[in-house]
């Protein structure tokens, strides 16, 4: 076998396979005809071009506006994603910013999902629990460190890192279904928790016409936002890892059950028949 000789050259390698894919995803989910009403022009690129080059980035593992200068003059970039043009880095960050901004675009994007979804004839995994028959939703905050960065809504989250912290819902097989970008400081029921979590009811009632169950920590015991799972006959699961699992079930409208109960290591642990971290 002859010596392999290694090079470090400018030269992008990049795994092109999904990018076809994105592109027809994209196409089904009608994710242009949101974009149409923003068009002015004097635009040289497209917005669609725009959401489209950033999905597919995204599909490719390419999270920076600039590892698009890497596409510039690609045909099968543009090809397999049906643009246009491929817009540069300055045009990309700052078309996008004004879409971040755009209420209308945010509103759009959760429809698009849902359409695409329904083409696709995709169905959330059904699960079965004691007492219950249904749908699963996982809602959880995270931190994202952003502790080397001077971002807007940096700030210092409960694990003491300066970031972000988002708020994600994701069904049993591992699909997002919403989230929201939030400061890191801010509580998971901050402003705006309502909306969210009825906008993903809303949602995956458009996907399946079953129970709910929602599984997540007790950041979200309130009142109010279980409430809204009684008028959806959904389930609430609370898991924390230092307090009692709380479970509230809404088997009718309107009526609602508690129950508390510590788990059998846990009760284990309390009584000292394990040793700490078992």
């Amino acid at each position: 076998m002859g010596k392999l000789t290694l090079e470090i050259t400018e030269e992008p390698i990049v795994g092109n396979a999904g990018l076809v894919a994105m592109g027809e995803l994209m196409r089904i989910s009608g994710i242009d005809s949101t974009c149409a009403k923003r068009e002015f022009p004097n635009y040289q690129v497209a917005e669609k071009d725009i959401l489209r080059s950033l999905g597919g980035l995204i599909g490719i593992g390419k999270v920076g506006f600039d590892h698009v200068r890497q596409f510039k003059n690609s045909e099968f970039f543009l090809t397999a994603l049906g643009l246009g043009r491929v817009p540069s880095e300055a045009t990309l960050r700052q078309r996008f910013k004004a879409m971040s901004l755009d209420r209308n675009v945010h509103e759009a994007m959760p429809v698009c999902s849902v359409r695409m979804l329904r083409k696709l004839d995709f169905k959330p995994r059904i699960v079965t629990v004691p007492h219950f028959v249904g749908v699963r939703i996982d809602t959880d905050s995270t931190i994202l460190d952003n502790s080397d960065t001077k971002k807007e809504g940096v700030a210092k989250g409960y694990t003491g890192i300066l970031g972000y912290a988002p708020v994600c819902s994701f069904l049993e097989v591992g699909l997002i279904v919403g989230a929201k970008i939030c400061p890191g400081s801010h509580h998971p029921l901050h402003e705006g928790a309502l909306d969210f979590h009825a906008g993903v009811r809303s949602r995956v009632r458009k996907l399946a016409n079953a129970r709910l169950l929602w599984v997540g920590d007790t950041a979200f015991d309130d009142w109010a936002l279980n409430g809204g799972a009684a008028q959806g006959r959904g389930q609430f699961h609370h898991s924390p890892q230092s307090a009692p699992r709380k479970t509230r079930d809404f088997d009718q409208p309107g009526h609602a059950r508690w129950t508390s109960s510590f788990s059998q290591a846990r009760q284990d642990r309390l009584h000292g028949k394990h040793p700490p971290g078992t």
